[in-house]
């Protein structure tokens, strides 16, 4: 019997999550001293995948990134995913949400990732940069001088 299982660290950039089918799949995945948590769930065949750009609790894009074209995602699946996000009282201000629909038409939530390390991924050049700024003021616990939504 073949076991796989995908495992990703809890912690974010400890190693990049991957898809464990033997013993070896396991190098790169941190050092034998390091003890930190990871979640694991079944592999999901996914038919197209894309990045959902998030900023002050909108989708202000959503990329495809990957996959089939013929697959679309169910819009109301997704608003349901920004209905919990918005509940999370520790969100980010700017994160990209990936979204995945399986071979049976399932929209699904891949993962989260957090805006201060996203590639633009064809995001709109002055939206990623406000998109980023969102983000680093947010850690760094200071004003977001790009935030112009103040002056609408």
């Amino acid at each position: 019997m073949v076991c796989r299982l995908v495992v990703k660290p809890v912690e974010s950039k400890k190693f990049t999550g991957k898809v464990i089918s033997s013993i070896k799949d396991l190098i790169g995945c941190g050092a034998y001293n390091e003890d930190f948590e990871i979640l694991c769930s079944e592999p999901i065949e996914f038919m197209r995948e894309w990045r959902c750009f998030v900023y002050y609790d909108q989708i202000i894009d959503v990329r495809p990134y990957k996959g089939d074209w013929h697959y679309n995602y169910d819009a109301e699946v997704l608003d349901e995913i920004m209905d919990q996000f918005i509940e999370w009282d520790k969100r980010p201000r700017a994160c990209s949400i990936d979204i995945g629909v399986t071979k049976d038409g399932r929209t699904l939530l891949i993962e989260c990732n957090d805006a201060y390390s996203l590639g633009a991924y064809g995001l709109v050049d002055y939206k990623y940069a406000k998109l980023l700024s969102a983000r680093w003021s947010q850690l760094l616990e200071r004003e977001d001088v790009f935030d112009y939504r103040k002056y609408q």
